[in-house]
């Protein structure tokens, strides 16, 4: 399963390992092996504790397709989406960007649970719930809680961020 996942750096010099292998041109210099994001798979997950550690700001910000278009991701939460589990990022996104009113602030975290299953909520902050959904299994691999936040800031133009915890 392929997700668009487009790059932007509004200014920045982008970084030519992050151009993601989808978005080459025909005729560009590519080795026949599979890449990382083809070789994953929605129940694959490839995400340890130290690289999500490491994520502690970001340099970049990824388009999320024409459906998302009103957010963007940030180094680490591409990272999460391009090692399986991009079904988590779109699930809590799509909460967030029909919100009508909000106060530009969101908590989001999956939990998971000893017998495989996981519940994502979606609160803000310190305020109410206003979103809870059960998965009855997930491809999440580290046992703790994944924390992100979801800002409403402007990058070119008004909208959504969703970042890791580590990177706020």
């Amino acid at each position: 399963m392929t997700h668009s996942i487009e790059p932007t750096t509004y200014g920045a010099q982008p970084r030519s390992s992050s151009r993601p292998e989808a978005h080459r041109k025909a005729g560009e210099n590519t080795s026949n092996t599979s890449t990382l994001k083809e070789s994953k798979t929605m129940s694959e997950s490839t995400i340890d504790a130290l690289t999500l550690a490491q994520f502690t700001g970001t340099e970049n910000y990824y388009n999320l397709g024409i459906l998302l278009r009103d957010a963007l991701a940030t180094d680490g939460v591409h990272y999460l989406m391009q090692n399986g589990l991009a079904w988590l990022v779109t699930d809590a996104l799509a909460v967030i960007v029909l919100r009508a009113e909000h106060d530009g602030f969101f908590m989001v975290e999956f939990t998971p649970r000893d017998d495989g299953s996981g519940e994502l909520v979606i609160g803000a902050g310190n305020g109410p719930v206003i979103h809870r959904q059960v998965y009855t299994s997930h491809s999440y691999p580290l046992s703790k809680p994944l924390r992100m936040f979801a800002e409403y800031g402007e990058v070119v133009k008004p909208r959504w961020i969703l970042l890791l915890a580590s990177e706020h």
